[in-house]
Parts: C-alpha cells; structure tokens; sequence
C-alpha cells in the first residue's frame, strides 16, 4: 500500500468513525435517529387535498370576540371549548355563545392571568398563573371551586397523559441564565404536576436558544408539542427536527427528521420585520424561519404542518409520520377561495375534520373555522 493508498484508507476511516459514533452514542442512551429521505413512501406524495367547511364561529367584534383562539376542542354534541385569553369560553354546535370563564380579578372566582384549562372527566380546569390558584367548573361553565396553589406558572404546555399531568415550563425566569448575555442555551422543562397542583416533579430537560440581554429574552427555536398516546412528541430547534418521549420510561428514545427543502419566498411582497416589537435597545440577532410550525395527532399518524406554503398561504404543505418518525405521506391542504389569513396552529378532530382560526383581511374579525378533509 502506497501513501496514497494510505492516506485516502485513513481518511475513510476517519469519515466512518465521524459517522457512526453519534449514532453509537444514541443507541447507548436509548435512542434511535431516523434521518428520512426528502420524499415520503407514498407515491400519490404531493397531491392538493381540498377542504370543505364545515361550520364557523365567527367573531362579530361586539357581542362576541375572538382575539387568540388556542387549545380547541370539540364536544361529542358539538359544542366547542377554547382557550381565548383571558377567558376559556365555550359555544355550542350552531355558534351561539355558551359561557366564559373565569371572571377578571384577582378576588374568588377570578383570575388575572388564566395560563391554560384542561378537561378531567366531567370537570373543567383551569390552571391561574397570576393569581396562583386551580379553578374548576362543571361542563356548563358552573362554578365549583377553586384551590390556592405555589408560584408554579406560566407553562408553555399543559395536558393530561394516561391519566396524568404534564406541564413544560420556561425555566429562565426561574435560573441564573436571566443574568446572562447572548445567545443562551436554556432548559425547557417537564414536569409531572400533582392533581393538587402543589408539587412539580423534573421529568425531563428540553434545552431551548434564547438571546438575553438585560434580563429580557426571546426564544431563538420553535417550541411546540403534542400528547399521542404515552409519548409526547416536541420541536425545539428552528430545523427539521422532531423528538419522542416516551412518559412511561421517561426517556427520550426517538429523534427523526428528514431532508427539507424551503421554497423560494415571493420578493414582491411586504417585509416584515420580526422583532418589529421590541425597542432598538433589545434587537435579536436574525435568524432563519422556522421549518415546522404545528404538530398535530391523528390516530396513529404524526401531522406536522411545514413553513412551505403555496397561493399566498391558501395551501398548507403538511407531512405524515408514522408514530416510529418513518416518513410516510405528505400532501398540500387547500382552503377554499376567500379573503381569509389562516393561522398556523391547528387541530385535528377525530371525524377527520381540521379546525383552524382565521383572520378576515377586509374587517380584521377572526373566526374559528372546521374544514373536512376531503380525503378522509
């Protein structure tokens, strides 16, 4: 063997080790990678899927607002809950406005910043931040009682797993980390909540980019995250990456991801500025959008709703996985024609349908609508 020979032997070697300790070291902690090609298995990938809508709540920007719908849920009579800071209101299935909750205040029955509610059987929940206190309602907004919890919130994530409660807490508020400068990693982190909401036990640590400067912050990744079956499924990085774990084990056992392509942004129009909010003495650093923007659980299948959008936003490109990160389907939602701004957050019901909040460009009303999908 020549020096040559030699050199390029090493150098393949080198490459080889470079390759395969990550994945060694994953598979010693009880995890698997699954890096997916950029197109899925099914050949009909692709394909524009139309939607049909179903019903709309509509905000008339009087007698009944809607300013930032979250956390919708259906009913199986066909009422709808939803969070709607500061309240968690509630319409039945022809629209027409039930209840809200809970009152504005810091006195009984109030809260001055409600943080997140969840259904426990026949009772709603909803976990105050300011004040800090648990209120519970029965499902026609009756008021039931309410409990003094410690300083806990806000959660970013909150729901109840196999009978469970989990909450995802930012811990920076509650570290030294506030005290630093730059581009910081910090810990995003889970926690099982007592039913009494008086204890927090660490699960699991989820580090987070922020950029600190004078104890102000903005997050530098997307954080977002959804309960299926005993996993929670979580991004935490501006990339194409999603992770999976397991609440039962409380390990995390599955990173996939897959080769991402973004399209080409239309230059005619309007820039906008995103940190146009904060003042010229706190100006983050720019960075890249964020390639996946929602995720949501249906049945056995992961939907991830991407940054790739086509006819001015009026065709989503959603991705399908598998519950093991195998990258399976992918297709483009299309809404019907209008003058509407879909919001990207959005939720899948069990009867195949999507619901999503809308903005009216014309009157500047939002409204929360539910699609079918044609193809299920």
């Amino acid at each position: 063997m020549n020096k040559n020979e030699l050199a390029s032997y090493r150098l393949q070697i080198m490459l080889l080790i470079f390759l395969i300790v990550p994945f060694l070291v994953s598979i010693l902690r009880g995890q698997v990678i699954v890096n997916n090609p950029e197109k899925p298995k099914n050949r009909s990938a692709g394909r524009t899927v139309q939607l049909e809508e179903v019903r709309r709540i509509q905000d008339d920007g009087k007698n009944f607002v809607i300013r930032n719908p979250q956390r919708i849920s259906e009913f199986e009579d066909g009422s709808i809950i939803f969070f709607d800071f500061p309240y968690v209101k509630k319409v039945d299935r022809e629209g027409k406005f039930l209840f809200k909750i809970p009152g504005q205040g810091q006195g009984p029955r109030e809260s001055q910043y409600p943080n997140s509610y969840f259904i426990e059987g026949d009772r709603i929940r909803i976990y105050s931040w300011v004040p800090p206190k648990v209120l519970e309602y029965d499902l026609s907004g009756k008021f039931i009682k309410e409990f003094k919890t410690p300083f806990h919130g806000p959660f970013d994530f909150m729901d109840m797993v196999e009978g469970r409660l989990y909450g995802i807490r930012d811990e920076i508020r509650f570290s030294e980390a506030i005290r630093q400068e730059g581009i910081i990693q910090t810990p995003y982190r889970l926690y099982e909540i007592s039913s009494d909401f008086k204890k927090l036990r660490k699960v699991h640590d989820i580090m987070m980019e922020h950029y600190i400067k004078n104890t102000r912050w903005v997050k530098r990744a997307m954080f977002t995250a959804v309960a299926g079956k005993h996993f929670l499924f979580y991004v935490h990085s501006a990339e194409y990456s999603i992770e999976r774990f397991n609440l039962l084990t409380e390990r995390l056992e599955l990173i996939f991801s897959r080769k991402y392509v973004t399209f080409r942004k239309d230059e005619s129009q309007d820039y906008q500025d995103p940190y146009e909010r904060f003042d010229r003495g706190f100006r983050p650093p720019p960075q890249h959008e964020f390639y996946i923007q929602g995720l949501q659980i249906y049945k056995d299948q992961l939907w991830v709703k991407t940054s790739n959008e086509k006819a001015n936003g009026q065709k989503w490109q959603i991705d399908v996985f598998d519950l093991d990160g195998n990258y399976v389907d992918s297709f483009y939602l299309a809404f019907p024609s209008g003058n509407k701004n879909h919001w990207s957050q959005f939720v899948v019901s069990n009867d195949g349908c999507i619901f999503v909040a809308e903005e009216d460009r014309d009157t500047g009303l939002l409204s929360i609508a539910k699609y079918k999908i044609k193809f299920l």
